[in-house]
Order: structure tokens, then C-alpha cells, then sequence
């Protein structure tokens, strides 16, 4: 019964497709686990969607939000304008929306996978926060995606400050610092705030930031995260075991990967 890890897909379907192909996928006995960006950018966010969903009722698949994941959502329920780039528009115009919208935003930011000793987010974990901080933080979030807050909740969850945790944090404050982390985080500064415009690869970045999974200290979380979000690394990441990054560059012309945690073997398909 193998365990894959895929990378974001962001509506790139016929990859996804010959991935599964590849890897000879059984949902009878198999399970998926994504990274987020299951939407956007790419031709086919609808069918991306309607699969892995379906697969999601039988068992077989699970998925964390990603940023494009959580636009989505904000585009659906608060009636927000897409951006230039975004090809959603098949999705909102389809007879499953209200379903597959309403499925999405029940899925976790954090998925923790004891047997295999994996946790699996979209950019990554604060290095101030333990396993368990991090899964509590999740949970503040997802109660508020799932609740009848919801509206306000994405209406005001766009933005970049504040950039550094602070346990004082309250309401939008806290919660957008807490989506922008799981969600959009690539490097931080010698501080620890996040520096959500720097996006290149750890190998062109200024000597003033730092990645997460490099930070001084990080917290022990006991588990290999499994993380995407970050193209530029194509997978590299700094010879760093305890962490494997799962974005390939699908949507722009590269990989899409799946990752077996039983053999710790990585299937690409372009």
C-alpha cells in the first residue's frame, strides 16, 4: 500500500493524469497526499479538482491548502475579481462548484502522517514552532475557514504584514501571519519576520535571508516535511534531510513529482 507525496499541481491535469499513469496508481490500495496548489495557472483546475475530490470520497487521496487554494476560495465566497493570470474561471462556472468549493475549504493547512513520520504543508513550518504549535496554529484557521465566518474571514486575509509571530497576536493579525507562513513562506530574515517577496532559489538569495528549513534553532518537529510552493528550488534544498520540497515547476514547463514515502523514490512526468 505505497504512500505518494505529489507536488503542486495547479490545474496542470493531463500531468496529473500520466503521473498516476506512471507510478501505477491503485485507489483500491494506494494513498495520495498533496502539497496544495491544486488550482490556478494552469489549463484544467476543473478536472484537477473533480479528481482529486473523487478520490477524496473514496479514501484515497488527502490534501493540505495552498495560497492559490485559499484564492480560489476568496474569489468563490467573497465575490473578489480574479488576477490577472488566474484560470479559474471553468471552475466557478461549472455545476460542481458549489460542491467542490465547499469540500475545499473543509481541507487541512497542516496534515500530520505519524506512520510515516511525515508532515505535509504547502511552504513550510515557522522554525519557532514544534510539531504541535504548528498543528494547533493550523486548527485556528481551519475553524475559521469551515465556520459561517467565512466571508469576512477571506475578505481580509490578503496582505503581507504582519511579516513576524508575536503570541499577542490577535484576529485577522494572527490569522493572516498564520496563513502567510503555511501558505506563501519561502525565506525569512536574520529575525525571523518573513520575506514573502524574495522567490529565487537559496543559491541567488542576498546573504540577508535565510530559508525556513535552514533558520538557526528550528524547532525539532520529529517529522520530514513534505512541502511545496517554492519552484525556483526545483527540489533542491540545500542538502537539508529533513525536509523534501515537492515543487518541480509543473505550470511553468517543468516536473510534476511524486515522492513514495515506503521507498523514498521520486516519479516526474512533464
Amino acid at each position: 500500500m505505497p504512500h505518494y507525496v505529489i507536488g503542486d499541481v495547479q490545474g496542470c491535469y493531463p500531468q496529473l493524469e500520466a503521473l498516476l499513469d506512471k507510478i501505477a496508481f491503485n485507489p483500491a490500495q494506494d494513498k495520495l497526499f498533496f502539497v496544495g496548489d491544486l488550482v490556478n495557472r494552469g489549463p484544467d483546475s476543473l478536472n484537477t479538482l473533480r479528481l482529486i475530490h473523487a478520490y477524496s470520497q473514496k479514501g484515497c487521496a488527502l490534501t493540505v491548502l495552498g495560497n492559490h487554494d485559499i484564492h480560489c476560495l476568496a474569489v468563490y465566497f467573497v465575490d473578489k475579481k480574479v488576477k490577472k493570470g488566474d484560470t479559474l474561471e471553468a471552475v466557478f462556472a461549472s455545476e460542481e462548484c458549489d460542491t467542490l468549493m465547499q469540500w475545499l475549504r473543509q481541507q487541512p493547512l497542516v496534515l500530520d502522517i505519524p506512520q510515516q513520520q511525515a508532515l505535509i504543508v504547502h511552504a513550510g513550518i515557522p522554525p519557532q514552532w514544534d510539531r504541535a504549535t504548528a498543528l494547533a496554529r493550523a486548527a485556528e484557521v481551519e475553524r475559521q475557514l469551515q465556520s459561517d465566518d467565512v466571508v469576512p474571514f477571506l475578505k481580509h486575509i490578503y496582505g503581507n504584514k504582519p511579516a513576524k509571530w508575536d503570541d499577542s497576536l490577535k484576529y485577522m493579525e494572527r490569522y493572516r501571519y498564520i496563513v502567510n507562513a503555511f501558505t506563501r513562506m519561502r525565506f525569512l530574515k536574520a529575525n525571523g519576520s518573513l520575506k514573502l517577496k524574495e522567490k529565487g532559489g537559496w543559491r541567488e538569495a542576498s546573504d540577508t535571508v535565510i530559508p525556513w528549513f535552514d533558520f538557526p534553532d528550528r524547532q525539532e518537529l520529529d517529522r520530514t516535511v513534505y512541502f511545496g510552493h517554492w519552484a525556483a528550488l526545483n527540489g533542491d534544498t540545500h542538502d537539508n534531510t529533513s525536509v523534501v520540497g515537492l515543487d518541480t515547476g509543473c505550470v511553468w514547463g517543468g516536473h510534476l513529482s511524486a515522492y513514495c514515502l515506503e521507498t523514498n523514490l521520486i516519479t516526474r512526468v512533464r
